[in-house]
Formats: structure tokens, C-alpha cells, sequence
């Protein structure tokens, strides 16, 4: 029995000194990611001051490029919280007001079809936004991928 408790406790020391370096290593990655994705940015931003306004085409690319920024700038923040082991900040949300915001955020949304049904008595929901907002984003994205080869493309939230 002796034996058990000490093979259990050395298991669950290696595991904690895993976790610690995932979480040493994602405090770096994302520390380095943030300069060039502020290059970027500000590049991003010279860029549009430059380029003329009147062709519709540059203005969407150069509005999805400034998401993508913006998303991998949220990845990153995400990806420190979660190192620095973030307690979920939980608020009432009305979910269907949420889900309208996030489907601006997901890439490739124009190429497809998306409805949101959500029930119209439904209160609104005490969660985690910023994770509920990431879920989704990733879960519609997902969904976009795997239809990227059908001819029916409706994806329902």
C-alpha cells in the first residue's frame, strides 16, 4: 500500500512539473509573438493609410487581415492566462447577443451560410464570455472546414 501512495504521489509531481514548464513555455511563446504581431499591426496600419479607400476588395482583405491580428493577439492573452491558471470570470450574458458578435469574429464566415436559433425565453446565462466567445469561434470554424467540400454549406449555431 505504502508503495501505491508513493508511486501515485511521484506521478502526480512529475505531472504538476509538466504543467510548470507548459506553463513557463507558453509564458515565452507568447511574450515572443507579441513583437512581430505589433509590427504587424502598426505595418497594417501605415498600410491603410496609404492605399486607396475606393476599392472595396483591398479595404475587406485589409479588414480580415486586422481580425486575424486581432485574434492572434487574443490566442496569445488566452494562452497566458491559461499559464498563469486564470479563474473563469463569470457575468450574466445574453447568449444570442454573444453569438451575433461572435460570428463577425470567425474567419472565413463569408463563404458560408450561418444561422443562429436561439430560444427567444431564454434568460440571460451566468458564464465566462471571453471562453464561451473562444469555443465558438473555434467550434464554427471547425464546422466551416470540414464543409469545405460540400456543395450545401449552412452551418447552424
Amino acid at each position: 500500500m505504502l508503495q501505491t501512495y508513493s508511486e501515485d504521489y511521484t506521478t502526480r509531481i512529475r505531472d504538476s512539473e509538466r504543467l510548470a514548464t507548459l506553463g513557463q513555455l507558453a509564458g515565452f511563446v507568447g511574450h515572443e509573438l507579441r513583437n512581430p504581431l505589433a509590427v504587424m499591426e502598426t505595418s497594417l496600419h501605415l498600410l491603410k493609410k496609404r492605399i486607396p479607400t475606393d476599392d472595396s476588395s483591398i479595404e475587406r482583405h485589409t479588414r480580415r487581415l486586422g481580425e486575424q491580428l486581432t485574434a492572434c493577439t487574443n490566442i496569445i492573452s488566452d494562452l497566458l492566462d491559461l499559464a498563469r491558471d486564470r479563474p473563469l470570470v463569470t457575468a450574466p450574458v445574453a447568449v444570442e447577443a454573444l453569438l451575433h458578435s461572435v460570428i463577425e469574429e470567425v474567419p472565413l464566415r463569408d463563404t458560408i451560410e450561418i444561422t443562429i436559433h436561439v430560444p427567444a425565453d431564454l434568460p440571460d446565462v451566468k458564464l465566462d464570455a471571453k471562453q464561451l466567445r473562444h469555443l465558438i469561434v473555434n467550434l464554427v470554424t471547425n464546422a466551416i472546414q470540414a464543409l469545405s467540400e460540400l456543395a450545401d454549406r449552412k452551418v447552424r449555431v
